[in-house]
């Protein structure tokens, strides 16, 4: 006998009649309930709305999280906030704030609200030394990306500037650990168009957004005309770290992009604050 889908209710509003109160949004979210705070950060790029976000107080919204938003908005009964969530998909994009950290040969890491590296190159002294200890000598060659704001370490990104810095090291530490902030799915997985189904049943966008929150973009997608996108690698020639989005390519269809379709220097991206 086949499994009915799980049904979730969709997006619920509190605080909206309030004078002077910011309305939550109330969403179904892993078996519990997640607030976001009706605040539409941005547009702006990835490192300026996460940094807004936080210095409200809030939290940052994971992949996970924000699918759990969108398929919330795109639920009846609609409203103006849900109106607002999909215009926004429509015409720019949301950003989530998991990152992606790609591994030539291997696979992707996958890391929740991963570290921001705002304005200056970070470099740790000690991994350095380590490293020229072993090597015997680490020659570094900046590239200025003027387009995307942000510093690359050509070989070996270890510097970052105005976005996400991911460590293989401590990643790795942290997945042995079992820490469920991080995840690693190797590369064999499908890219580019295909059906919601395979959408929901596909590896990397499970370590994404996890188990619930691929299906719940499964089910944003069959409401648009077209299959739905996932923008990634197949493989890559050297580490290479990737912020994550989602739109609907003007109302066309779902487009997830964990590939830096939309870069870091990006100023069309925007997102709601989570409720710590």
């Amino acid at each position: 006998m086949t499994q009915a889908p799980t049904q979730y209710p969709g997006l619920r509003v509190e605080g909206q009649r309030v004078e002077g109160q910011v309305p939550r949004l109330i969403v179904p979210h892993n078996g519990g309930e997640l607030t976001f705070f009706y605040l539409a950060f941005g547009p702006d790029n990835y490192a300026n709305v996460g940094s807004g976000i936080v210095e409200l107080g809030l939290k940052k919204p994971t992949m996970a999280e924000t699918a759990s938003l969108v398929h919330a908005a795109l639920n009846p009964p609609e409203n103006t906030y849900s109106r607002q969530i999909k215009g926004i998909m429509r015409n720019a994009s949301l950003w989530a704030f998991t990152g992606t950290l790609y591994i030539p040969k291997e696979g992707a890491f996958i890391q929740d609200d991963p570290e921001m590296i705002y304005e200056m190159p970070f470099m740790d002294r000690g991994s350095l030394m380590d490293r020229v200890v072993r090597s015997g000598q680490e020659l570094y060659r900046f590239i200025m990306e003027s387009v995307l704001l942000q510093i690359s370490i050509e070989d070996d990104p270890t510097i970052r500037l105005r976005m996400p810095f991911m460590g293989r090291d401590s990643l790795e530490q942290r997945l042995n650990a079992k820490d469920p902030g991080v995840r690693f799915v190797p590369f064999g997985y499908p890219i580019g168009e295909m059906s919601s189904s395979e959408l929901a049943r596909n590896p990397y966008v499970i370590a994404l957004a996890g188990e619930e929150g691929a299906e719940k973009l499964a089910r944003v997608a069959e409401k648009y005309e077209k299959r739905p996108d996932l923008f990634s690698f197949r493989s890559v020639d050297k580490n290479t770290t990737t912020i994550s989005s989602l739109d609907s390519s003007m109302d066309l269809r779902l487009f997830l992009d964990a590939g830096g379709y939309h870069g870091y220097g990006s100023g069309n991206g925007r997102a709601f604050g989570v409720s710590k």
